[in-house]
């Protein structure tokens, strides 16, 4: 299978030279449902805090703001959340994290919608959508055929057939393969308040959570990309898998009591617990395991860059 990326700045679609980004992936057809694209800015985190605020661009999310709390240190308090992504991360020498917890607390906003919020969203760089020669609505609401908010290691971003908010969600498989096949994305820098320098792509399995080990792309203006994709498939021979499991000294699906088992997913549950553990709170960036334990607020960012960043 093939997907073809093409990107095209804000500039060329005014009449100017046209910038073009094409990504290809091909496939097995069997194991097209592997392959998975995530798009994200590269400077994700230069989005300031006062967009939300400023533009109440939330998706329904009330900005009230009460008149104890100043705006512009609300504002600020979003810095905080480079905490979560930014390995590098220095702790501000401000505490403007206490008013916009507050203030995100009294309107019930969630840092992950918080997050979502302030970040630059979908619509704002995923122009044009092809499946094969069809045109989609990129941003449509179909259980497959659309590009949805989601988050990975490096933050908030935008996927392809992956859902990991939805734990029903099955990933789509199809039997296209080749350069005139998958998917094809015309790519805008985005809005004016966005201090992006390019895209990033990151290929992997559409059940995974994203992190650093994921195949990853960066794509800039004015470039041309081909990302061809291999996927493998193991098994066991027939002999080992009619070994007792104490004798094969490995597990198979009928020895578990799961709907999918992946060396990924029992990393990130083994990641989850470690952090809630240690600093008693649930990452808005991984996937809702359990809801047992209460989201990381701003506050909390402190034991996360400590013991993790």
């Amino acid at each position: 299978m093939a997907h073809n990326v093409k990107w095209m700045s804000k500039r060329s679609a005014s009449g100017s030279s046209r910038q073009r980004l094409l990504h290809r992936w091909r496939s097995h057809p069997l194991k097209l449902a592997i392959v998975n694209t995530f798009w994200e800015y590269t400077e994700r985190t230069k989005v300031s805090g006062m967009w939300l605020l400023r533009r109440n661009r939330t998706q329904g999310l009330s900005s009230n703001i009460p008149a104890e709390y100043d705006a512009d240190e609300v504002a600020a308090g979003f810095e905080f959340l480079n905490a979560f992504t930014d390995q590098s991360y220095v702790a501000p020498s401000h505490e403007s994290y206490k008013a916009t917890d507050a203030v995100l607390r009294l309107n019930n906003v969630s840092i992950w919608e918080a997050a979502m919020a302030v970040s630059p969203g979908c619509a704002d760089f995923v122009k044009r959508c092809f499946w094969g020669y069809s045109e989609f609505q990129c941003n449509q609401s179909h259980e497959y055929l659309s590009f949805i908010p989601t988050t990975a290691y490096l933050g908030p971003c935008c996927s392809f057939n992956y859902n990991p908010r939805n734990a029903s969600f099955v990933p789509f498989s199809a039997n296209i393969f080749g350069m005139d096949g998958g998917l094809t994305i015309i790519g805008s820098e985005g809005s004016e308040h966005n201090l992006s320098t390019g895209l990033i792509v990151l290929v992997h399995h559409p059940m995974d959570y994203v992190t650093e080990t994921s195949a990853s792309v960066t794509i800039t203006a004015r470039s041309e990309s081909f990302v061809e994709i291999s996927p493998t498939v193991q098994s066991s021979s027939i002999e080992v898998l009619e070994l007792s499991e104490s004798k094969r000294d490995c597990l198979i699906s009928d020895d578990v009591n799961l709907r999918n088992y992946r060396q990924a997913a029992c990393l990130l549950a083994c990641q989850t617990a470690a952090i809630a553990k240690r600093c008693g709170c649930h990452l808005y960036l991984l996937p809702i395991v359990s809801g047992h334990v209460k989201e990381c607020n701003l506050n909390d960012t402190f034991c996360y860059s400590k013991n993790y960043a």
